[in-house]
């Protein structure tokens, strides 16, 4: 938004010496002039007032400008800002501000077996009991495993975050949002969180980018595993040594061994509720397409030769 002002310096005499250009600016700044008394609005100053838009708007450049042929006199153009979104329906409030941004990944993986059953959780590692094996076919030679890739994601997700909008002139601003989040990294989701199932999703980063003096790009990050980030372990023997018997084949005519026992491990063995990391109205947003679904009988055109639905597996 953009306000505009007229200011002029006004001789009480003939006589009155004209201050300088400086002192008139301040003077409109913090003092102001008129009836009734307006001043010039100054550069990070929230806009007057506690309506349900306009008091989220700071004040972001104050250009004055010499108006030509006149004595003393400049218009004065403010503009006032803000991210947050604005409330054009008493009864509905705005979607919140959300980006999501996913990238695919992949991770090497060592196998002793193939074709295992990934455990259900809560997984004790290592499993005191001999039927722990975790079963399947068995693909090492020598106690050396095969190596697999595993799908991943890589889900960035976003919001704006108002450091001051609960704060008032004279109460202390704090230089950022607070710590508390830092206690989610390494823990995966309990419960089904952006589409995925428990223990799918891995909270792995956090950072806050300043966009203004006002507002921070809240940036959470994530990464989606197929196996719930599960690694295969093989128990050791006495010596320490892979524990390995014959196999019930050969590699080329030549007799080997294979691991007999393995197990589950799992690295991130803590699981939280990772949809309380975020509002419910930030979440939900997250979880919402935007602008709202064409609901014309017939539309205009089709797209289904250009793009289709995602399959959810």
């Amino acid at each position: 938004m953009t306000d505009t002002y007229l200011v002029s310096w006004i001789p009480a005499s003939p006589t009155d010496t004209a201050p300088s250009d400086e002192a008139i600016i301040v003077e409109a700044s913090y003092v102001g002039g008129g009836s009734p008394t307006v001043k010039i609005p100054k550069v990070q100053e929230r806009y007057a007032g506690c309506t349900a838009n306009f008091s989220f708007l700071v004040c972001e450049s104050v250009d004055w400008r010499c108006m030509p042929g006149a004595i003393k006199t400049w218009m004065v153009t403010a503009n006032w800002s803000s991210l947050m979104e604005f409330v054009y329906d008493a009864d509905a409030q705005p979607e919140p501000w959300t980006r999501i941004t996913r990238t695919s990944a992949m991770r090497q993986m060592p196998i002793w077996r193939s074709n295992a059953t990934i455990p259900t959780e809560p997984y004790t590692f290592p499993p005191a009991s001999a039927p722990g094996d975790i079963g399947g076919t068995k693909v090492d030679i020598q106690g050396q495993p095969a190596n697999r890739f595993v799908q991943q994601m890589q889900i960035i997700c976003e919001f704006h975050y108002d450091r001051t909008f609960t704060l008032g002139p004279d109460d202390e601003i704090a230089p950022e949002p607070g710590p508390y989040f830092s206690g989610w990294l390494g823990t995966r989701n309990s419960d089904v969180f952006l589409g995925y199932e428990p223990g799918q999703i891995l909270c792995n980063g956090i950072s806050i980018s300043p966009v203004n003096d006002q507002i921070y790009i809240m940036q959470f990050k994530f990464l989606f595993d197929w196996m719930s980030f599960f690694e295969q372990r093989p128990a050791p023997n006495s010596g320490g040594a892979n524990y390995i018997v014959a196999a019930a084949t050969n590699f080329l005519g030549v007799p080997y061994n294979q691991c007999s026992k393995v197990a589950w491990y799992q690295p991130y063995p803590d699981m939280e509720d990772l949809k309380l990391m975020f509002p419910a109205a930030v979440y939900d947003a997250f979880l919402t397409a935007l602008p709202a679904v064409n609901t014309c009988a017939t539309p205009g055109r089709s797209l289904a030769d250009r793009q289709f639905d995602f399959p959810a597996t």
